[in-house]
């Protein structure tokens, strides 16, 4: 990549990327999920969470379960637009194929119109955007 998907500056506009934290606790649905580059995951809100009332799960398409958590620097600003009901396109920058076991999920995350940009940029090859935006 050229630019790290954590960049600060990156958050002005728009964008977010972090790699998903927790994973050690959730290792068993971060096996059975499809955490492969280009994969959409969902973030949800969890306002009553014990440790972080801005706490965000990551959630992959059609897994049913968390595999892990935004991290606590960037969920509060994520939170407040989850919140606000901003529309936001989640994807896997760096993960593993169903029955592997991932060493680590990186996602990004953008408005849709912002995510139809990037996924017009030609990548390298083991990134993949799937579907549309």
């Amino acid at each position: 990549m050229f630019v790290s998907a954590d960049a600060r500056g990156l958050r002005s506009v728009g964008i977010f990327g972090f790699d998903v934290r927790g994973l050690a606790y959730y290792e068993r649905a971060a096996r059975r999920s499809d955490t492969r580059p280009g994969t959409r995951v969902e973030l949800v809100r969890e306002p009553l969470n014990d440790y972080q009332s801005a706490a965000i799960a990551i959630h992959p398409k059609g897994a049913g379960s968390r595999v892990g958590y935004v991290n606590k620097g960037m969920a509060p600003g994520l939170a407040k637009l989850l919140d606000a009901g901003t529309e936001l396109s989640n994807i896997v920058l760096r993960g593993a194929a169903p029955g592997e076991n991932p060493s680590g999920v990186t996602v990004l995350v953008a408005r849709p119109e912002t995510m139809a940009h990037l996924c017009r940029t030609p990548w390298p090859k083991s990134v993949v955007c799937r579907g549309q935006w």
